[in-house]
């Protein structure tokens, strides 16, 4: 269940910047990665904009949170 926590904090290209102050920052804080269940990975495009309620799910538990949210796009430091 950790093998994906460990390639994100170790990998050449997407790991850790370790500095003595123990200030850890990532080595490439811009990328964006898209984690997918592969059995649903290809069912819709991959977008930033989840504004539209016809293209997007939300759970019966989330959908008070959803209505409420100011943005419903995805922008740096911002996730969904």
């Amino acid at each position: 269940p950790f093998g994906l926590k460990h390639l994100l904090e170790h990998d050449e290209l997407l790991g850790l910047v370790v500095e003595s102050s123990g200030n850890n920052e990532m080595k490439q804080p811009n990328d964006i990665i898209i984690l997918c269940d592969p059995d649903f990975a290809l069912l819709r495009p991959i977008t930033d904009d989840f504004s539209n309620p016809r293209e997007t799910l939300v759970g019966p538990r989330r959908k008070t949170h959803f209505d409420e949210m100011s943005s419903h796009i995805v922008t740096h430091g911002h996730p969904y």
